[in-house]
């Protein structure tokens, strides 16, 4: 959601063309998880962390057009009460059909928890009113991807994550 055009980005539409797609070659601490899509999507589901609530199977979508990781305001919808004193900001955001400006709030911290998998992010921007879908809770973009996306197997449909 949250872009840059001096970055090279390739596209799900793309990579799903091909069986497995392989961005690291250490596999030794990799762990599959089930990777769905919904025609658009490529995600997983994941439990999510936040100001000492839990939240069960929320929508994790990849998206390798953003450069941050980013809350939607379907997550936002769920959490808005947590941040009624929380600054609003802001955010110049690039979507399909253009730059558009969109409110976003901030969460301190972030953890999700899939399995034996854990992960969480800092300072991530939650729009709070403009979504491009009513389906994924958060975007996963190049900042998680690179540091943890090991590979996508399309023929298995099992994503490769980083294991801490």
């Amino acid at each position: 959601l949250i872009t840059s055009s001096s970055k090279d980005i390739i596209g799900i539409a793309y990579l799903s063309s091909f069986e497995k797609v392989i961005f690291k070659r250490n596999q030794s601490r990799m762990k599959s998880i089930d990777m769905l899509s919904d025609g658009d999507f490529i995600f997983f589901k994941s439990n999510v962390f936040f100001d000492n609530e839990k939240f069960l199977d929320i929508n994790l979508c990849l998206d390798t057009g953003s450069e941050i990781s980013s809350g939607t305001s379907v997550f936002y919808r769920k959490v808005r009460d947590r941040l009624n004193h929380s600054k609003l900001h802001v955010a110049r955001i690039e979507t399909s059909q253009g730059f558009t400006s969109s409110f976003v709030k901030f969460l301190s911290n972030i953890e999700f928890q899939q399995g034996d998998l854990n992960f969480s992010l800092e300072n991530v921007p939650v729009q709070t009113k403009y979504s491009p879908t009513s389906f994924c809770d958060f975007f996963l973009g190049m900042d998680f991807l690179y540091e943890n996306l090991i590979e996508l197997n399309f023929e298995k449909r099992t994503l490769g994550i980083v294991k801490n």
